[in-house]
């Protein structure tokens, strides 16, 4: 009698429906793993992508003011620029600078972090898949990886405030406040490792370790943070300054 209850009772818990967007919003922080249990069989991923895209693309261009935006795009000016190159890039300044710039800046920044998602999220099914021989779909990644994201969509919006106060774009809670240097490759490099993607790599890490039953949250985690630190190598290297 008690086994059969037993047995009920896990049936339920199986057959559990995967809670809405706003709760597996909350789960991530608070619940990470149960939520990927649920995600493992219900791999949901559109809403909290698109959470991703407009929290992050808005907090790359849409909520900075207009004169940060503008001297941001003057910046690249280079000392030996002549007038005509010098006025076309305050013209090109003035527009982003502008509501409609702006709009558009937002949408070119999600297009970006879309392509960049993707080839991240088939890195990590290529080593995993292909070279460890795990069978994960790409749908189960993307819905994990989606949801991992979160954590460092909302860290792009809680860092805005500190980016105006500063005047710094590159502001925020990030590996760059320990650089012995204030330009170059190395400065680049840890200014791309803030703690919101820290915490969002181990959270994936936890997810996909419930993926691939074979590997430990450990290796799992070592794995990702070298994909992510050749992933930021590559952005310092092309990163002006």
């Amino acid at each position: 009698m008690v086994d059969d209850m037993s047995s009920a009772g896990s049936a339920a818990e199986g057959s559990q429906p995967l809670p809405n967007l706003l709760t597996r919003f909350f789960m991530v922080f608070v619940s990470p793993g149960t939520l990927f249990e649920q995600l493992k069989k219900t791999p949901k991923w559109l809403g909290a992508f698109l959470i991703v895209l407009v929290l992050t693309g808005a907090a790359t261009s849409l909520l900075l003011p207009e004169e940060m935006v503008r001297e941001q795009i003057t910046q690249t000016v280079s000392a030996d620029a002549s007038p005509e190159e010098i006025e076309g890039v305050e013209r090109v300044a003035d527009f982003f600078a502008s509501p409609a710039g702006r709009g558009l800046s937002t949408l070119l920044n999600m297009a970006v972090i879309s392509i960049i998602f993707l080839i991240y999220v088939g890195i990590i099914m290529l080593v995993f898949n292909v070279f460890m021989g795990g069978e994960a779909s790409f749908k189960q990644l993307f819905s994990f990886a989606s949801h991992a994201s979160l954590i460092s969509a909302v860290g792009a919006l809680v860092t805005v405030p500190l980016k105006i106060a500063k005047e710094d774009m590159a502001a925020g809670l990030n590996l760059g406040l320990l650089s012995p240097v204030d330009s170059g490759f190395l400065n680049n490099f840890l200014t791309g490792i803030d703690i919101f993607a820290i915490w969002a790599t181990l959270v994936l890490a936890l997810g996909l370790s419930k993926l691939y039953t074979n590997r430990s949250v450990t290796g799992v985690a070592i794995i990702l943070f070298i994909i992510f630190a050749v992933v930021v190598a590559i952005g310092a290297v092309f990163t002006p300054g």
